[in-house]
Protein backbone atom coordinates (compact mmCIF):
# COMPACT_ATOMS: atom_id res chain seq x y z
CA UNK A 1 0.00 0.00 0.00
CA UNK A 2 3.01 2.57 1.03
CA UNK A 3 4.35 1.90 -2.55
CA UNK A 4 1.19 2.16 -4.45
CA UNK A 5 0.49 6.07 -2.03
CA UNK A 6 4.16 6.77 -3.13
CA UNK A 7 3.61 6.45 -6.85
CA UNK A 8 0.55 8.91 -6.74
CA UNK A 9 1.75 11.66 -4.44
CA UNK A 10 4.70 11.50 -6.96
CA UNK A 11 2.65 12.43 -9.91
CA UNK A 12 3.71 15.90 -10.58
CA UNK A 13 0.72 18.54 -11.69
CA UNK A 14 1.34 21.31 -14.39
CA UNK A 15 2.78 23.21 -11.31
CA UNK A 16 5.19 20.94 -10.34
CA UNK A 17 2.39 19.94 -7.08
CA UNK A 18 1.84 16.50 -6.01
CA UNK A 19 -1.25 15.78 -6.85
CA UNK A 20 -3.43 16.02 -3.44
CA UNK A 21 -1.84 19.44 -2.74
CA UNK A 22 -2.49 20.46 -6.11
CA UNK A 23 -6.53 18.96 -5.78
CA UNK A 24 -6.51 21.05 -2.52
CA UNK A 25 -6.17 24.70 -4.14
CA UNK A 26 -9.16 24.27 -6.79
CA UNK A 27 -11.68 26.20 -5.72
CA UNK A 28 -15.54 24.69 -7.21
CA UNK A 29 -18.44 26.66 -7.63
CA UNK A 30 -21.96 26.05 -8.50
CA UNK A 31 -22.17 26.76 -11.80
CA UNK A 32 -19.60 24.47 -12.49
CA UNK A 33 -22.21 21.57 -12.12
CA UNK A 34 -24.89 22.64 -14.25
CA UNK A 35 -26.26 22.10 -17.38
CA UNK A 36 -24.96 23.41 -20.70
CA UNK A 37 -27.50 24.70 -22.77
CA UNK A 38 -30.15 24.59 -20.84
CA UNK A 39 -31.13 28.13 -20.90
CA UNK A 40 -29.08 29.44 -23.75
CA UNK A 41 -30.31 27.04 -26.82
CA UNK A 42 -29.51 30.09 -29.26
CA UNK A 43 -25.86 29.03 -28.70
CA UNK A 44 -26.29 25.91 -30.22
CA UNK A 45 -24.89 25.55 -33.56
CA UNK A 46 -27.87 24.61 -36.05
CA UNK A 47 -25.56 23.36 -38.49
CA UNK A 48 -24.13 20.44 -36.55
CA UNK A 49 -27.39 20.03 -34.34
CA UNK A 50 -29.11 16.69 -34.68
CA UNK A 51 -32.54 16.32 -36.72
CA UNK A 52 -35.39 13.77 -36.84
CA UNK A 53 -35.38 11.43 -39.56
CA UNK A 54 -38.70 12.95 -41.07
CA UNK A 55 -37.47 16.42 -40.87
CA UNK A 56 -34.14 15.39 -42.90
CA UNK A 57 -36.00 13.38 -45.32
CA UNK A 58 -38.50 16.43 -45.91
CA UNK A 59 -35.62 18.48 -46.70
CA UNK A 60 -33.86 16.28 -49.06
CA UNK A 61 -36.87 16.02 -50.80
CA UNK A 62 -37.53 19.61 -51.13
CA UNK A 63 -34.39 19.73 -52.83
CA UNK A 64 -35.33 17.50 -55.71
CA UNK A 65 -37.17 19.85 -57.97
CA UNK A 66 -38.62 17.13 -60.56
CA UNK A 67 -40.26 15.48 -57.23
CA UNK A 68 -41.61 19.25 -56.30
CA UNK A 69 -42.95 20.22 -59.49
CA UNK A 70 -44.60 16.35 -59.60
CA UNK A 71 -46.17 16.58 -56.80
CA UNK A 72 -48.04 19.89 -57.77
CA UNK A 73 -49.15 18.39 -60.87
CA UNK A 74 -50.80 15.48 -59.16
CA UNK A 75 -52.79 18.49 -56.61
CA UNK A 76 -53.42 20.14 -59.78
CA UNK A 77 -55.08 17.22 -61.26
CA UNK A 78 -56.73 15.78 -57.97
CA UNK A 79 -58.48 19.66 -57.77
CA UNK A 80 -59.53 19.35 -61.76
CA UNK A 81 -60.64 15.75 -61.27
CA UNK A 82 -63.31 17.10 -58.15
CA UNK A 83 -64.41 20.43 -59.64
CA UNK A 84 -63.33 20.47 -63.11
CA UNK A 85 -66.99 18.65 -64.17
CA UNK A 86 -68.73 21.31 -62.78
CA UNK A 87 -67.34 24.22 -64.41
CA UNK A 88 -68.70 23.10 -67.65
CA UNK A 89 -72.38 23.20 -68.61
CA UNK A 90 -72.78 20.07 -70.11
CA UNK A 91 -72.86 16.60 -67.88
CA UNK A 92 -70.48 14.03 -68.84
CA UNK A 93 -73.30 11.55 -70.01
CA UNK A 94 -75.46 14.12 -71.71
CA UNK A 95 -75.51 13.54 -75.49
CA UNK A 96 -76.17 16.48 -78.21
CA UNK A 97 -76.51 14.51 -81.20
CA UNK A 98 -76.25 17.65 -83.46
CA UNK A 99 -72.99 18.99 -81.57
CA UNK A 100 -71.40 16.22 -82.23
CA UNK A 101 -68.04 15.75 -83.68
CA UNK A 102 -67.12 19.62 -82.28
CA UNK A 103 -63.77 20.84 -82.31
CA UNK A 104 -62.37 23.02 -79.16
CA UNK A 105 -63.52 26.17 -78.74
CA UNK A 106 -62.05 28.16 -75.88
CA UNK A 107 -63.85 31.98 -74.51
CA UNK A 108 -61.06 34.53 -74.75
CA UNK A 109 -58.40 32.07 -76.74
CA UNK A 110 -60.76 32.18 -80.15
CA UNK A 111 -59.27 35.79 -81.17
CA UNK A 112 -55.89 34.79 -81.31
CA UNK A 113 -56.95 31.63 -83.24
CA UNK A 114 -56.12 29.19 -80.75
CA UNK A 115 -58.84 26.54 -80.03
CA UNK A 116 -61.47 28.45 -81.83
CA UNK A 117 -63.43 25.65 -82.65
CA UNK A 118 -61.74 25.26 -86.67
CA UNK A 119 -60.49 21.93 -87.35
CA UNK A 120 -58.87 20.23 -90.90
CA UNK A 121 -60.83 17.51 -91.59
CA UNK A 122 -58.68 14.36 -93.53
CA UNK A 123 -60.63 12.10 -95.40
CA UNK A 124 -60.38 9.68 -98.74
CA UNK A 125 -61.21 12.44 -100.65
CA UNK A 126 -59.03 15.11 -99.67
CA UNK A 127 -58.88 17.66 -96.59
CA UNK A 128 -60.69 20.62 -95.62
CA UNK A 129 -61.10 23.18 -92.78
CA UNK A 130 -64.11 23.25 -90.96
CA UNK A 131 -65.65 25.20 -88.26
CA UNK A 132 -69.05 23.68 -87.43
CA UNK A 133 -69.69 26.37 -84.45
CA UNK A 134 -69.78 29.08 -86.91
CA UNK A 135 -71.99 27.00 -90.21
CA UNK A 136 -74.42 25.79 -87.15
CA UNK A 137 -74.82 29.60 -85.30
CA UNK A 138 -73.43 28.62 -82.38
CA UNK A 139 -71.73 31.27 -81.08
CA UNK A 140 -72.36 30.62 -77.56
CA UNK A 141 -71.47 27.48 -77.44
CA UNK A 142 -67.68 26.29 -76.15
CA UNK A 143 -66.67 22.97 -75.94
CA UNK A 144 -62.96 23.44 -74.25
CA UNK A 145 -62.02 20.30 -75.25
CA UNK A 146 -64.35 19.44 -77.91
CA UNK A 147 -67.58 16.83 -77.74
CA UNK A 148 -67.34 12.89 -79.04
CA UNK A 149 -68.87 11.37 -81.74
CA UNK A 150 -72.43 11.14 -79.33
CA UNK A 151 -72.29 14.93 -79.08
CA UNK A 152 -70.95 14.32 -75.49
CA UNK A 153 -68.63 17.28 -73.43
CA UNK A 154 -65.14 15.93 -73.19
CA UNK A 155 -63.97 18.17 -71.14
CA UNK A 156 -65.93 17.15 -68.30
CA UNK A 157 -65.67 13.18 -69.31
CA UNK A 158 -61.80 13.74 -69.20
CA UNK A 159 -61.99 14.99 -65.46
CA UNK A 160 -64.47 11.88 -64.86
CA UNK A 161 -62.09 9.41 -66.20
CA UNK A 162 -59.11 11.43 -64.00
CA UNK A 163 -61.89 10.71 -60.99
CA UNK A 164 -61.99 6.73 -62.12
CA UNK A 165 -58.06 7.40 -61.93
CA UNK A 166 -57.61 8.49 -58.80
CA UNK A 167 -59.51 5.69 -57.26
CA UNK A 168 -57.76 2.96 -58.67
CA UNK A 169 -54.88 4.75 -57.14
CA UNK A 170 -56.16 5.11 -53.96
CA UNK A 171 -57.75 1.91 -54.26
CA UNK A 172 -53.91 0.38 -54.93
CA UNK A 173 -52.85 1.96 -51.95
CA UNK A 174 -55.55 0.59 -49.92
CA UNK A 175 -54.80 -2.98 -51.44
CA UNK A 176 -51.16 -2.98 -50.90
CA UNK A 177 -51.40 -1.34 -47.13
CA UNK A 178 -53.96 -3.44 -45.97
CA UNK A 179 -52.65 -7.06 -47.50
CA UNK A 180 -49.21 -7.35 -49.03
CA UNK A 181 -48.15 -5.31 -46.05
CA UNK A 182 -49.40 -7.56 -43.68
CA UNK A 183 -49.25 -10.67 -45.38
CA UNK A 184 -45.52 -9.92 -46.20
CA UNK A 185 -44.49 -8.93 -42.45
CA UNK A 186 -45.72 -11.96 -40.80
CA UNK A 187 -44.36 -14.03 -43.49
CA UNK A 188 -41.05 -13.05 -42.58
CA UNK A 189 -41.18 -12.73 -39.19
CA UNK A 190 -42.33 -16.21 -38.22
CA UNK A 191 -40.42 -17.76 -40.81
CA UNK A 192 -40.39 -21.93 -41.17
CA UNK A 193 -43.21 -23.60 -41.92
CA UNK A 194 -45.69 -20.45 -41.75
CA UNK A 195 -43.84 -18.44 -44.81
CA UNK A 196 -43.13 -21.63 -46.86
CA UNK A 197 -47.01 -21.86 -47.04
CA UNK A 198 -47.17 -18.49 -47.54
CA UNK A 199 -44.85 -17.91 -50.11
CA UNK A 200 -46.29 -21.06 -51.96
CA UNK A 201 -49.38 -19.07 -52.06
CA UNK A 202 -47.49 -16.04 -53.55
CA UNK A 203 -46.41 -17.99 -56.16
CA UNK A 204 -49.10 -19.46 -56.96
CA UNK A 205 -51.30 -16.22 -57.63
CA UNK A 206 -48.05 -15.04 -59.23
CA UNK A 207 -47.82 -17.51 -62.08
CA UNK A 208 -51.69 -16.59 -63.19
CA UNK A 209 -51.58 -14.15 -65.88
CA UNK A 210 -53.55 -10.64 -65.01
CA UNK A 211 -55.87 -10.89 -68.36
CA UNK A 212 -56.48 -14.40 -67.34
CA UNK A 213 -57.72 -13.17 -64.05
CA UNK A 214 -59.86 -10.19 -64.65
CA UNK A 215 -61.37 -12.15 -67.71
CA UNK A 216 -62.79 -15.08 -64.88
CA UNK A 217 -63.84 -11.97 -63.01
CA UNK A 218 -65.73 -10.56 -65.48
CA UNK A 219 -67.64 -13.68 -66.40
CA UNK A 220 -69.11 -14.05 -62.89
CA UNK A 221 -69.61 -9.79 -62.53
CA UNK A 222 -70.93 -7.01 -64.75
CA UNK A 223 -67.66 -5.31 -65.85
CA UNK A 224 -67.61 -1.65 -64.15
CA UNK A 225 -65.55 -0.69 -60.62
CA UNK A 226 -66.41 -3.63 -58.63
CA UNK A 227 -65.14 -5.78 -60.95
CA UNK A 228 -61.48 -4.26 -61.26
CA UNK A 229 -61.63 -3.72 -57.84
CA UNK A 230 -61.14 -7.19 -57.36
CA UNK A 231 -58.95 -7.85 -59.71
CA UNK A 232 -56.75 -5.61 -57.76
CA UNK A 233 -57.35 -7.43 -54.88
CA UNK A 234 -56.49 -10.60 -55.95
CA UNK A 235 -52.90 -9.69 -57.36
CA UNK A 236 -52.13 -6.02 -56.84
CA UNK A 237 -50.42 -7.30 -53.45
CA UNK A 238 -47.81 -9.27 -54.20
CA UNK A 239 -44.96 -6.90 -54.78
CA UNK A 240 -45.80 -5.18 -51.24
CA UNK A 241 -46.01 -8.19 -49.76
CA UNK A 242 -42.49 -9.12 -51.16
CA UNK A 243 -40.77 -5.61 -50.22
CA UNK A 244 -42.10 -6.38 -46.75
CA UNK A 245 -40.96 -9.85 -46.67
CA UNK A 246 -37.18 -9.02 -47.30
CA UNK A 247 -37.57 -5.85 -45.01
CA UNK A 248 -38.63 -8.21 -42.51
CA UNK A 249 -35.82 -11.07 -42.79
CA UNK A 250 -33.07 -8.41 -42.82
CA UNK A 251 -34.32 -6.65 -38.96
CA UNK A 252 -35.70 -9.54 -37.05
CA UNK A 253 -32.37 -10.61 -36.05
CA UNK A 254 -31.25 -6.84 -34.94
CA UNK A 255 -30.41 -6.09 -31.65
CA UNK A 256 -33.91 -4.15 -30.32
CA UNK A 257 -35.64 -7.09 -31.72
CA UNK A 258 -33.99 -9.54 -29.40
CA UNK A 259 -34.61 -7.15 -26.44
CA UNK A 260 -38.17 -6.88 -26.91
CA UNK A 261 -38.49 -10.43 -27.36
CA UNK A 262 -36.47 -10.74 -24.02
CA UNK A 263 -38.58 -8.15 -22.55
CA UNK A 264 -41.58 -10.23 -23.01
CA UNK A 265 -42.86 -8.35 -25.93
CA UNK A 266 -45.49 -10.07 -28.36
CA UNK A 267 -44.87 -10.85 -31.79
CA UNK A 268 -47.23 -8.90 -33.24
CA UNK A 269 -46.41 -5.76 -30.93
CA UNK A 270 -42.63 -6.24 -32.00
CA UNK A 271 -43.87 -6.65 -36.01
CA UNK A 272 -45.86 -3.34 -35.91
CA UNK A 273 -44.27 -1.10 -33.18
CA UNK A 274 -40.59 -2.07 -33.68
CA UNK A 275 -39.57 -3.50 -37.11
CA UNK A 276 -42.70 -1.86 -39.30
CA UNK A 277 -41.51 1.90 -38.43
CA UNK A 278 -37.84 0.87 -38.99
CA UNK A 279 -38.88 -0.21 -42.47
CA UNK A 280 -41.58 2.75 -43.55
CA UNK A 281 -39.23 4.43 -45.95
CA UNK A 282 -39.27 1.95 -48.34
CA UNK A 283 -42.75 0.97 -48.25
CA UNK A 284 -43.81 3.80 -48.96
CA UNK A 285 -41.67 4.22 -51.93
CA UNK A 286 -43.29 0.82 -52.88
CA UNK A 287 -46.42 1.97 -52.35
CA UNK A 288 -46.10 5.40 -54.84
CA UNK A 289 -44.18 2.87 -57.29
CA UNK A 290 -47.77 0.92 -57.08
CA UNK A 291 -49.74 3.51 -58.24
CA UNK A 292 -48.96 4.01 -61.44
CA UNK A 293 -48.85 0.35 -62.71
CA UNK A 294 -52.74 0.49 -61.19
CA UNK A 295 -53.56 3.25 -62.93
CA UNK A 296 -51.94 1.62 -66.60
CA UNK A 297 -54.20 -1.29 -65.71
CA UNK A 298 -57.29 -0.01 -65.08
CA UNK A 299 -56.86 2.15 -68.39
CA UNK A 300 -55.28 -1.19 -70.00
CA UNK A 301 -58.74 -3.00 -69.30
CA UNK A 302 -60.49 0.06 -70.56
CA UNK A 303 -58.85 -0.05 -74.08
CA UNK A 304 -59.47 -3.41 -74.66
CA UNK A 305 -63.32 -3.26 -73.83
CA UNK A 306 -63.28 -4.72 -70.16
CA UNK A 307 -63.04 -1.42 -67.88
CA UNK A 308 -66.43 0.82 -66.28
CA UNK A 309 -69.46 0.61 -68.85
CA UNK A 310 -71.04 3.58 -70.67
CA UNK A 311 -72.22 6.48 -70.04
CA UNK A 312 -69.00 6.38 -67.06
CA UNK A 313 -66.00 7.45 -68.63
CA UNK A 314 -62.20 6.31 -67.58
CA UNK A 315 -59.22 7.90 -69.11
CA UNK A 316 -58.76 4.15 -70.96
CA UNK A 317 -61.87 4.38 -72.51
CA UNK A 318 -61.63 8.12 -74.05
CA UNK A 319 -58.15 7.05 -75.13
CA UNK A 320 -59.46 3.90 -77.00
CA UNK A 321 -62.55 6.12 -78.72
CA UNK A 322 -60.74 8.54 -79.50
CA UNK A 323 -58.24 5.97 -80.99
CA UNK A 324 -61.13 4.94 -83.30
CA UNK A 325 -61.20 8.34 -84.49
CA UNK A 326 -57.57 9.55 -84.73
CA UNK A 327 -57.69 10.41 -88.79
CA UNK A 328 -60.70 12.38 -89.17
CA UNK A 329 -60.78 14.16 -85.57
CA UNK A 330 -57.01 13.68 -83.30
CA UNK A 331 -58.47 16.20 -80.27
CA UNK A 332 -60.37 13.49 -79.40
CA UNK A 333 -57.54 11.38 -78.07
CA UNK A 334 -55.21 14.20 -77.30
CA UNK A 335 -56.63 15.95 -74.04
CA UNK A 336 -57.06 12.10 -72.85
CA UNK A 337 -53.89 11.04 -73.29
CA UNK A 338 -52.41 14.52 -72.39
CA UNK A 339 -54.16 14.07 -68.75
CA UNK A 340 -52.59 10.07 -68.16
CA UNK A 341 -49.71 10.88 -69.38
CA UNK A 342 -49.21 13.88 -66.95
CA UNK A 343 -50.29 11.34 -64.17
CA UNK A 344 -48.67 8.67 -64.89
CA UNK A 345 -45.07 10.64 -65.01
CA UNK A 346 -45.99 12.64 -61.75
CA UNK A 347 -46.57 9.52 -59.88
CA UNK A 348 -43.06 8.01 -60.77
CA UNK A 349 -41.09 11.46 -60.50
CA UNK A 350 -42.56 11.69 -56.89
CA UNK A 351 -41.92 7.59 -56.08
CA UNK A 352 -38.42 8.59 -57.27
CA UNK A 353 -38.16 11.72 -55.02
CA UNK A 354 -39.35 9.87 -52.14
CA UNK A 355 -37.24 6.96 -52.96
CA UNK A 356 -34.19 9.17 -52.52
CA UNK A 357 -34.94 11.37 -49.74
CA UNK A 358 -36.33 8.44 -47.47
CA UNK A 359 -33.65 5.70 -48.95
CA UNK A 360 -30.19 5.98 -46.24
CA UNK A 361 -28.43 4.67 -48.93
CA UNK A 362 -29.01 7.28 -51.20
CA UNK A 363 -27.67 10.12 -49.11
CA UNK A 364 -24.10 10.24 -50.27
CA UNK A 365 -24.79 9.72 -54.05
Amino acid sequence: MKKKEETKAAVLTPDMLPVDEYLKQIEFRDDDFEFQHRDGFEHIDTNFSSQSFWKESLARFKKNRGAVISLFFILFLVIMALVGPEMSPFRYDQQIIANQNMAPRVPGLEDLGILDGSETMRTSTGSRDVNYYEEYGMDDTYYWFGSDSLGRDLWSRTWIGTRISLYVAVLAVVIDLAFGLTYGLISGYFGGRVDMVMQRIVEVLNSIPYLVTVTLLLLIMKPGLMSITFALMFSGWLGMSRIARAEVLKLKEQEYVLASRTLGAGSFRIIFREILPNIIGPLITQTMFSIPHAIFTEAFLAFIGLGVPEPLASLGSLISSGYQNLTTHPYMIVFPLLVMGILMLGFNMLADGLREALDPKMRDM
